[in-house]
């Protein structure tokens, strides 16, 4: 609908799947008929998206959580407490990472546990994106790299108020 606010998309199984920000809720969308064939429901505020690990895992700003959501059945089957106001997630490394802007910290989320098993001190994280054997943090103080095996930050590249991030075959952007 107008108000429903879709936010992100990301090719999960079969389907293309969408964040509605202002509804509760993912869409999931057959690419062949271009046609809505489910919904699942989410947190408040579902902004990024990710598929790892047989799922789509979306944060849910307003609701501090990170929705897991089988690419197979359609539904949520773990709503994992994060951080506050968690903005984007990714899935690397065998884990699902998102940011938790107020909270100044990355979490890493084990799939196997449903649960956050690191937190790693990042100044107002807001986007994040795995690539070069890193994973790569955008926050107040520029892109952070951190060490997926450590979970430490090993290095920050200052960019004043750095936002969203993305990678490509050569670069971190």
């Amino acid at each position: 609908g107008p108000s429903s606010g879709p936010c992100a998309a990301a090719v999960g199984g079969r389907w293309v799947w969408v964040a509605e920000f202002n509804v509760p809720k993912l869409l999931k969308i057959d690419p062949r008929s271009n046609r809505v064939r489910g919904t699942a429901k989410v947190g408040n505020g579902a902004f990024g998206l990710a598929f790892g690990a047989g799922s789509m895992w979306v944060e849910d700003t307003y609701s501090d959580t990170v929705s897991r959501v089988s690419v197979s059945k359609g539904k949520r089957t773990a709503a994992i407490h994060v951080g506050s106001t968690p903005y984007d997630t990714t899935f690397a490394f065998g884990s699902a990472w998102t940011t938790a802007n107020s909270g100044n910290q990355l979490d890493r989320i084990d799939p196997s546990k449903n649960s956050v098993v690191a937190r790693i001190p990042i100044n107002a994280p807001v986007g994040v994106v795995a690539a070069f054997g890193s994973v790569w943090v955008a926050g107040k103080d520029g892109v952070n790299r951190v060490d997926p095996h450590t979970n430490k930050k090993i290095a920050t590249i200052p960019i004043a108020a750095a936002q969203w991030t993305a990678a490509s075959t050569d670069a971190i952007w």
